[in-house]
């Protein structure tokens, strides 16, 4: 499928199971909306999507289970917002996607639990990946087998400790930093 433009509304849907499917989509305008929506079990499928504009909306969603995967997305523009999401449980995965442009965005964010997946993924440093305000009382962000140029905000400053679950692969983040 290719959007271009519109809303496809799933705000506050709740998924317990099955697959909600854009596998190999293109978006190049409009919105798929998953804001406030409740995540307990089930899939949501962007495999190998491509991104170059337009919105993919998880704001305040709330995960406690199921797969969120981008795995071989392409990200050239566009934004994909988990802006104040809550992860209890689930993955969350972007496996070997790649990152030249557009935004990911975790801001203010609570995980407590899930995993977000970003082993294999391709990083330019135009792309943006971004943590900030997020809170972390548990769970993964697992970027050991990222490539490329690191995410601004992603690599704690020389001489910080990596924050609890954060994982970044040892050309990003040497062990005796």
């Amino acid at each position: 499928a290719r959007f271009t433009g519109g809303t496809v509304d799933f705000s506050g849907a709740r998924f317990t199971g099955g697959t909600v499917d854009f596998h190999d989509s293109g978006f190049t305008g409009g919105t798929v909306d998953f804001s406030t929506a409740r995540f307990t079990g089930g899939a949501v499928d962007f495999i190998i999507a491509e991104f170059a504009n337009g919105t993919v909306d998880f704001s305040t969603a709330w995960f406690r289970g199921g797969t969120v995967d981008f795995s071989r997305a392409e990200f050239t523009g566009g934004t994909v917002d988990f802006r104040d999401a809550r992860f209890y449980e689930g993955i969350v995965g972007f496996r070997n996607a790649r990152f030249a442009r557009g935004t990911v965005g975790f801001n203010s964010a609570g995980f407590a639990g899930a995993t977000v997946d970003f082993n294999g993924a391709w990083f330019t440093g135009d792309g943006t990946v971004d943590f900030g305000g997020a809170r972390f009382s548990g769970g993964r962000i697992d970027l050991r087998e990222a490539n490329g140029v690191p995410p601004a905000d992603v690599v704690p400053p020389e001489g910080e400790p990596l924050p609890a679950g954060l994982s970044l692969p040892p050309a990003w983040y040497p062990a005796d930093s």
